[in-house]
Order: structure tokens, then sequence, then C-alpha cells
């Protein structure tokens, strides 16, 4: 058995001469890929407000009108729906006592059908109030998304290396390192202005722009950070 301080040598000479192998012919460089995919998921934000003299009242009224909103939306299956938030808070008056009490739930829906969320959110708008209206992209449609822009770029990766290894006049390579990395950014409308928002889904006359139009886009693109060692 070789003495320790011999062994350790003779780890580090192998691990030196290994390291070697792998720095010279050594060629890097980068592949991306850009594709633009539609969103395709609208989001909406619901307030549900009730004001009465006492709390008892102020909420009993809001949980009337949540109910109705809840039964309306329940009946289509194609939208989601989330409790966000709920609370009870007192007004008060120049006195500096309570006036009315003001009962407030928060509610969120989200849809890939833009045309069943906005008949939805018309039909419930004397319950509820449009708090804001988002696009974003389906987990499912992103991941589609990453593997088409991985298609792309793995194959234009394999293209550039055959074709380095040719020119170079060499017969073959050995990866030394793959770095993919993704990114998704918003390239338009993501968040509509209220107004607009609500004049588009409610279909109102003055809208210039259906909610398709409003829903803009996101840019996805995958980068190949490349080593190869040409052999």
């Amino acid at each position: 058995m070789l003495p320790y301080a011999a062994a350790v040598l003779l780890l580090a000479a192998c691990q030196e001469k290994s390291n070697t192998s792998l720095n010279y012919n050594i060629v890097e460089f980068k592949e991306t890929a850009t594709l633009t995919v539609p969103n395709d998921t609208m989001h909406a934000t619901l307030t549900i407000l009730s004001t009465a003299p006492n709390r008892e009242a102020a909420s009993h009224a809001n949980t009337q009108k949540f109910n109705a909103v809840k039964s309306k939306i329940g009946a289509e299956k194609q939208i989601v729906m989330e409790l966000s938030d709920r609370s009870v808070s007192p007004h008060y008056g120049n006195n500096g006592r309570i006036s009315q009490w003001q009962d407030r739930v928060q509610l969120r829906v989200n849809s890939t059908d833009f045309d069943v969320l906005s008949k939805m959110l018309a039909a419930v708008q004397e319950e509820a109030m449009i708090d804001g209206i988002a696009f974003s992209v389906s987990p499912e449609k992103r991941a589609k998304t990453l593997e088409q822009a991985s298609e792309q770029v793995l194959g234009a990766y394999k293209q550039r290396a055959d074709f380095m290894r040719e020119k170079l006049g060499y017969s073959g390579y050995k990866v030394v390192k793959l770095e993919l990395k993704d990114d998704f950014s918003q390239r338009s409308h993501a968040h509509v202005q209220n107004e607009m928002a609500a004049a588009v889904v409610l279909h109102n006359a003055s809208a210039s722009m259906d909610v398709a139009e409003v829903a803009g886009e996101q840019e996805v693109r995958q980068t190949l950070n490349v080593s190869l060692q040409m052999q």
C-alpha cells in the first residue's frame, strides 16, 4: 500500500493530468432561440363592497352579494375562482364615532377562455367591481414553448459544432460544458388599465379593441452556452 503522502501526490498528479487534457483545443460559443407566444390566460380581480350602520348588516349584505357572484362564476367550469381576502372595517364620522361599517370581499378569477370570462364579468357587474385585469401564459403553454425553444437551440448547437469540427479538421469533439438558461419577458399589455379593461370585457361600444388584442404576448429566450474540446 502506498504511503499517505505518496497517494496524495499521485491523486494530485492524476487530477492535474485530467484538467490539462481538457485545456487545449477548446471551442466556446453561444446559441440562442427566441420565440414569441401570445398570453392565453386572463386574470381579473373583483371587489365586492357593502356598507351599513352596523357590522352585522354590512356582512350580511355582502355575503348575499358574494354568494350571488360565486353561484354565477361556479356555473362555468372554464373559470377558476379564488377568495383572496375578506375584511370588515369601521368608518368614522366627524365626531370621531363609528358612522358605518364596510364589508369587503376580494376575488381572483382566471380562465384561458377570454370570451367566457368576459361575459361572466359582465354578468356580475351589479355585485362586483373590476379592480384589475392582467394576462399571462398558462403553465401548459409555457412548458410546450420551452420544449420548442430547446429543440431549436439544441439543433443550432449540433449544426454549429459539426460545422466547426469539419472546418477545423477534427474527427470529433467532446462536450466540456453545456449551460442552458431560460428567460420569459413580457412584450406588451401584461396589465391593462382598469378603464380600458372594463370597457373591453364588458363589451362597451366605445371599446376599439377586443380582449385578444389587449392580452399581449411574451418573448421566450433560451440561451445555450457551449464549451467543446475538439479531438
